[in-house]
Formats: C-alpha cells, structure tokens, sequence
C-alpha cells in the first residue's frame, strides 16, 4: 500500500485542474472525504480513517507556507517563545534593586507591553492572511473530528481524544468535536476532564440534550472523587508530619487547629 505521501503527491499530478495548488487541495480533499464518509457509513472504519488522513495531510500541505505568511496573532504570542523583557527592549530589573513601587511596576510592564507590540507590528509589517486559510482551518477540524469518530468506533479512545483536540486547536467553538472529545474523556475514566468539556459545551448551545444531561450525571461524581482526593492527601500529610514530629515524642494530635471569626487559624499545643 502506497504511503500517504505518495498518495498525496500522486494526487497533486493527476488531480490539477487550476493553477493554484490551495484550490486544487481542498477540490482534492472533498473527494477524499466523501471516499472516507462513504466507508463510514458502511463501517469500513479503517479504510475511512486512511481516507480522512490523506485529505488531512493534503490540506495541511497547502496550509503551511500560508500560516508562514499570515500575521502572527497578539493574543497567540508574546513577542517569541520563551522572550525576556531585555529581549522585548524593556529596561531590566537589577536583582540587587530596592524593590519596585507599585508605580514603577505598572510603568515598567507598560513599557514591557509596548515593546512588546512594537515587535509584533514588525513581523507582521506586510503580511496579509489568505482569504482561503480559514476555510482551510475549517476543513482540517472537520477531518480531525472525523478521524476522531473512527477512533471513538474502534474504541480507541485516546487517539479520539486527541484527534478532537486538533480538531478544536483549529475550531475552538467546535461543538460536535467537544461533545466527541467529552464522550471520549468518559470513556477513559477521566470524569473531571468530561465534565469540563460538557460544560464548555453548554456555554456554546445551551439547549444541548447531551451536554444538558450530562453536566448533573458526572458532577456529583466528580465532587466525590475529589472530596477523597483531598482526604487522602491529608492523610499522607498527617503521616509525613506524626513521622517527624515522633522524632520528638510528639504528634499532629498534640496540635489543635481552631478557627477564627474574623478567618485564619489559631494552632494551639496540648498535652
């Protein structure tokens, strides 16, 4: 069987009808999708989830060198990964300094956010967004969400976890690959996490039926979980400290905690 990149050059030759390599992948990958939703519906899930990963890759082949051009995003980014404020331009902060006054740190992140800004507006200086990128965006969350209901059909939950999560990288307001992600977090025993995603999706249609019923299903659950997450964790403090402190002949039960009306706590020693 030939490999997906074969495939996918393969198909950019004998596929070409316009000149325009974006046109000629998201005309190619329509074709593949059909090809892949038609094996789903027949169940073929292997044979859909080869399908959807070749249109995946053809798109993402277009999509590449117009994300390189396209402005970069100020809520994306700030200034590079991993950027000081010295590499920002902003005036650095001696550690042997007095500490700063709360005026000084407001006009010393002010000028760290302008210069900030000003490096943004250079890399984009002359830079345009395709019109055709967030079709492409689109079309590829469509697939992930796709391959993520083959993986959801041959219980393959993880895969179907993180394929959705592609497909909501690309489409943040994505319900079906929530909802689908959500299903595959349950399936995983991973309660807290599913329950989070049904959430978000109530915020994104709050008529959702699923979403509706699933939010009192798994709360109560969740809650329990960590009430004895909390217990436990407790409890191995307690033995860490009575490990210690027997050191001395003493206890946690030689301590009381009591608190306060006005909050905070008064630990008082007992014999």
């Amino acid at each position: 069987m030939a490999s997906t990149a074969d495939e996918v050059a393969e198909l950019d030759v004998s596929t070409v009808k316009t000149t325009d390599a974006v046109d000629d992948a998201l005309e190619g990958a329509d074709k593949i999708k059909a090809d892949g939703n038609s094996a789903f519906r027949a169940r073929d899930f292997e044979t859909a989830l080869e399908r959807y990963t070749l249109a995946i890759a053809l798109l993402e082949e277009a999509r590449a060198p117009l994300e390189a051009e396209a402005p970069v995003d100020a809520d994306a980014t700030s200034v590079d990964a991993g950027a000081t404020p010295e590499d920002a331009g902003a005036m650095p902060v001696d550690a042997g300094a007095m500490p700063e006054s709360e005026d000084e740190r407001t006009e010393r992140k002010a000028a760290e956010h302008a210069a900030e800004d000003d490096q943004l507006k250079k890399k984009n200086e002359g830079k345009e967004e395709d019109e055709r990128l967030p079709e492409l965006r689109e079309r590829i969350a469509v697939l992930y969400s796709n391959r993520g209901a083959c993986a959801m059909a041959q219980e393959d939950y993880d895969a179907a976890v993180s394929d959705c999560s592609k497909a909501l990288e690309l489409k943040p307001a994505y319900l079906k690959a929530l909802l689908r992600r959500a299903a595959a977090e349950e399936k995983l025993d991973n309660l807290e996490d599913a329950l989070r995603d049904y959430k978000e999706a109530l915020k994104l249609d709050p008529t959702n039926a699923v979403a509706r019923r699933k939010v009192p299903e798994l709360q109560p659950i969740v809650d329990q979980r960590m009430e004895k997450l909390k217990e436990e964790t407790l409890g191995k403090l307690k033995d860490l400290g009575n490990s210690i402190l027997g050191n001395f002949g003493l206890s946690l039960d030689n301590f009381q905690m009591d608190q306060q009306p006005g909050g905070g706590y008064n630990i008082s020693f007992k014999q």
